[in-house]
């Protein structure tokens, strides 16, 4: 047997010595980052297009955010392909909290379960930092649509199967998918228009491209106020603030239907925990500012500001429950 001599020993132990001082070092190296973080100008990937309630939310916060991190908060809204666009791009970017992206219900995490063939991984490749809003989504019709109330819109869709449109910002997004899930419990038939983005897809309805669409009250609520659109109900368990008067579905006979919509912030994996750490304390700080609570409530918008296990775990419960939806209803991207 061969033995190891004391020349061995030594190289070894002056190996491993030299290995736990690099650790130290990158760990104190890491520290010092996240306690001069951030030095420029960080940038928040809005993973859809302009004019929406996500890139209105998203907005909203990186103002504040600016604020209270002390550097500039640079939009840069990638839509396309249901999100996935803005979010691949924010995969691949540097783990060092200086690239953000606004994950949704929609291009975050049923997107994930819908397109096929994706370069990323929402659990492997990002980190979450906070969930920041929820808000319930409201059927809306053109105004030229001869329905009044949600029942009245059923039954002329029951009367013209497949005769009516409704658009969506794009395939596996929130609105497509309550749209299809709607039709699935109100037994209608009508056709889906995917467009490329919110903004898109309402300036679809506004001219009667689409006869309606599952909307945000944030987005549709001044086109309510010039009765260019109409509201009929909301997706969501009680009333809305912003619509008073429009009935949940809950009350107008749909039992157990509801529909949400929900942002938050993610970063690239490996981004350090300490800069996940002073984002998530900005990001809770902002959304518990006077100002972004009021800009929230105009829109029936409930403002979370979560810890990055609690989005974690809203994550994966949301996988959880959409993958096993889709499978029972056979839902599938055309």
């Amino acid at each position: 047997m061969i033995r190891p001599d004391k020349s061995f020993f030594h190289a070894l132990r002056g190996w491993m010595l030299r290995s736990a001082a690099a650790a130290a070092m990158t760990s104190i190296v890491a520290a010092a980052s996240a306690q001069t973080y951030p030095i420029k100008p960080v940038r928040l990937i809005l993973p859809v297009g302009p004019g929406g309630s996500s890139d209105t939310a998203g907005r909203v916060m990186a103002q504040k955010l600016s604020t209270v991190l002390g550097q500039t908060i640079v939009i840069d809204n990638r839509a396309g392909a249901g999100g996935t666009i803005g979010t691949e791009y924010a995969a691949r970017a540097a783990p060092d909290g200086y690239t953000l992206l606004l994950a949704t219900a929609g291009t975050f995490v049923t997107a994930s379960l819908l397109h096929k063939n994706l370069s990323y991984d929402i659990v492997k490749d990002f980190a979450p930092v906070s969930q920041i809003s929820v808000q319930p989504l409201v059927l809306v019709v053109h105004a030229s649509v001869p329905a009044n109330s949600i029942q009245e819109f059923v039954a002329l869709a029951k009367a013209s199967p497949g005769k009516l449109n409704f658009g969506s910002p794009g395939n596996a997004t929130s609105a497509h998918l309550a749209g299809v899930l709607f039709n699935r419990v109100a037994g209608i038939e009508t056709v889906h228009v995917p467009y490329k983005g919110a903004g898109a897809a309402q300036a679809g309805i506004l001219t009667g491209e689409v006869q309606y669409e599952f909307s945000s009250p944030l987005a549709s609520k001044p086109h309510f106020d010039a009765r260019k659109l109409r509201p009929l109900a909301i997706a969501g368990d009680r009333r809305s603030t912003a619509l008073p008067d429009v009935v949940t579905f809950e009350e107008a006979g749909f039992r157990g239907f509801t529909a949400q919509t929900w942002a938050g912030v993610v970063v690239p994996a490996g981004t350090p925990p300490a800069i996940i750490t002073r984002l998530h304390a900005a990001i809770r700080e902002t959304m518990a500012s006077k100002e972004v609570q009021d800009t929230f409530a105009k829109f029936d918008t409930r403002v979370v500001g979560s810890t990055p296990a609690e989005f974690a775990a809203v994550i994966a419960s949301e996988r959880k429950t959409w993958s096993a939806t889709f499978a029972k209803l056979n839902i599938r991207l055309p």
